[in-house]
């Protein structure tokens, strides 16, 4: 139910509802005041909600909203979260910071939990998270992811999301994890340091995609792929304890264009079991010791890998079409390994800056 308007001083009343004052383009403006955080209806003016724990105010607001949805405005300044936040009564609600230096909000100790959470036995839709920093403050927790979104045959799902200028860094277990993944957008978001992996889709649906984000240093994979038809385009996935990219499940339609992949523990890109898929114009480099900066498992079938530039690749499936940029340091005036390439990979030699191709008699031929 909502509080009465109690307020700690008239200059919390004069700045936060002026007299007379137009509706504001937001449905609640959350902030915080001194040891309370104060939630304010955008069209009356009026503080509605006031609590010392900001998890409780924003799932007021978000149950106030329900299947009417809205626009939640949190101002700058960092807020602890004590408990999950429920997302299973949004319908196209947006959630905002300010922007990701100005709006963070922290995982307490000992919180142990998800921060956000989609457990719901109902299809919801449009939920927006944007402008925001979620901290998972894992050396103070043991568990805990900062988004999940579970799936609950055959109705529980939440479609249609977007994440857009959000970072989602340091929790203890996955930055995100998705398991309903359709029609889901990631716009220059961030997921490091996360103690598992950074973002993972899996479960159900298709047709989410990835644009200008990074995955860097996480405790398992920067982005793991479980899911037909996800284009992940102009990312960046390095120093990751596991792979880059990881793509399996049977997944088909994957679209993995222009991306930046280094320094992984183990392969850059493991294509574990994909088909009908393309890969193309990615640089790869600095794959673990024993392993390969693009790694094709022996269920992968028909996809294109080509125009991408790495140190080593490693083909175990059938039917896939290969022709790579590669670069080795064959000493000045050497040839590149011809057993290191596939036919049709064009070779630099980072030593004199040669250019080699792989002829279809195997051979190492110098074209430049």
């Amino acid at each position: 139910m909502p509080s009465v308007d109690v307020y700690d001083s008239w200059e919390l009343v004069s700045r936060h509802m002026p007299i007379e004052q137009p509706p504001a383009s937001y449905s609640y403006e959350i902030f915080k005041k001194g040891s309370k955080i104060y939630a304010k209806n955008g069209e009356t003016g009026h503080i509605e909600y006031e609590d010392t724990d900001t998890a409780s105010i924003i799932q007021d607001v978000l149950d106030a909203l329900g299947s009417n949805g809205g626009l939640i405005l949190i101002r700058r300044g960092e807020y602890e979260i004590s408990q999950t936040i429920s997302l299973n009564n949004v319908n196209n609600v947006i959630i905002s910071g300010e922007n990701v230096d100005a709006t963070k909000l922290t995982l307490a100790d000992n919180a142990n939990c998800n921060m956000f959470e989609y457990t719901s036995t109902e299809t919801k839709t449009w939920f927006v998270l944007q402008n925001i920093t979620l901290f998972g403050n894992k050396t103070g927790n043991t568990t805990g992811k900062g988004l999940y979104v579970e799936y609950t045959a055959p109705d529980g799902k939440l479609m249609d999301g977007l994440l857009m200028h959000v970072f989602i860094r340091n929790f203890p277990e996955e930055g995100a994890w998705i398991k309903w993944i359709w029609g889901w957008r990631f716009i220059h978001c961030v997921f490091e340091y996360n103690g598992s992996h950074g973002l993972y889709l899996s479960g159900g649906g298709t047709n989410a995609k990835l644009w200008g984000c990074k995955c860097n240093n996480n405790g398992g994979s920067g982005l793991v792929v479980w899911r037909p038809q996800v284009s992940v385009i102009g990312c960046e996935f390095g120093e990751n304890s596991l792979f880059g990219i990881h793509c399996g499940g049977a997944s088909y339609g994957i679209s993995i264009i222009g991306c930046a992949l280094y320094n992984n523990s183990k392969h850059n890109m493991n294509l574990e079991a994909i088909t009908d898929s393309q890969i193309v114009g990615n640089h790869l480099s600095g794959a673990g010791t024993g392993y390969y900066d693009v790694q094709i498992g022996a269920s992968s079938s028909n996809n294109i890998v080509i125009g991408n530039e790495y140190e080593s690749i490693n083909d175990e499936g059938t039917y896939n079409i290969i022709g790579g940029i590669g670069r080795e340091a064959a000493g000045a005036g050497g040839t590149p390994t011809a057993a290191n390439w596939r036919i049709g990979d064009i070779v630099r030699n980072t030593d004199d800056n040669t250019i080699w191709i792989k002829c279809y008699d195997g051979v190492m031929r110098q074209i430049a």
